[in-house]
């Protein structure tokens, strides 16, 4: 059985529009979380942290572990509020996901 299958055999995860949502999921051994929502901040200086953040916890892109969960934060390729990012570049993020056995 491999990290993303239930006592079943079927893969497990939850696509949350909020990563803070994250921990949460975690306590219920959901191995992976798909999200979004924070834009990567939209507007950061320097490519430092976001001016505004939208998690409470800094989970604002990228791959994050806790326990034995993934989640996988995506800038996505909108804005909000304001019409443009500064430092915070848009992204579409693909993600395969295979069977333990199915790796080459």
């Amino acid at each position: 059985m491999g990290p993303l299958a239930a006592a079943h055999g079927a893969p497990h995860l939850l696509l949350a529009h909020h990563p803070d949502l994250f921990y949460q999921a975690a306590t219920r051994n959901i191995p992976l979380t798909l999200s979004g929502h924070t834009h990567g901040g939209q507007i950061r200086f320097n490519y430092g942290p976001p001016i505004l953040r939208q998690s409470s916890f800094c989970l604002d892109e990228g791959l994050y572990a806790h326990a034995s969960s993934l989640l996988v934060v995506s800038r996505g390729l909108g804005s909000v509020g304001l019409p443009w990012r500064y430092g915070a570049d848009p992204e579409a993020v693909l993600i395969e996901i295979q069977a333990a056995g199915d790796r080459l």
